[in-house]
């Protein structure tokens, strides 16, 4: 499986490759006849385009994939003699959970500049849980 950051590398690579449909698909919105209603039908922007949308679920769900696999790994266990830790800020093997609105929304502005827009008007997370609490 991949990494999380991987993945945001993944996000990143698909989002530039729609975003010359995408962004044309806006401008001819904002400039067609019925322009004055474009932001009444899409308040987010080209970030509520359906594509867009596709592209966040698929790696938020595999992000989530991704951390939920490194909750089952087990840690590695404490040393025997502690002494072996003394002086070291680290309290042993960490966990890198990931979350996936700050992979997929709040750093890809800095990242990717050039689709960043696309990320930042991803103003709810369209995920939601089933009766077991899965992420649907």
């Amino acid at each position: 499986m991949a990494s999380a950051r991987e993945l945001q590398s993944g996000y990143i690579a698909e989002l530039r490759a729609v975003a010359p449909a995408i962004d044309g698909w806006w401008e001819e919105l904002n400039n067609g006849p019925r322009a004055k209603f474009a932001q009444y039908r899409w308040p987010t922007g080209p970030a509520g385009h359906p594509r867009v949308l596709a592209i966040f679920r698929k790696y938020f769900l595999l992000i989530e994939q991704e951390n939920e696999e490194l909750r089952r790994k087990p840690l590695a266990a404490w040393p025997e003699d502690t002494e072996e830790m003394w002086g070291k800020a680290s309290m042993g093997d960490e966990r890198q959970i990931e979350n996936p609105a700050d992979l997929l929304i709040h750093d890809i502005p800095t990242l990717a500049p050039d689709v960043g827009h696309l990320a930042l008007g991803i103003v709810f997370v369209p995920i939601g849980l089933d009766e077991e609490e899965e992420f649907v």
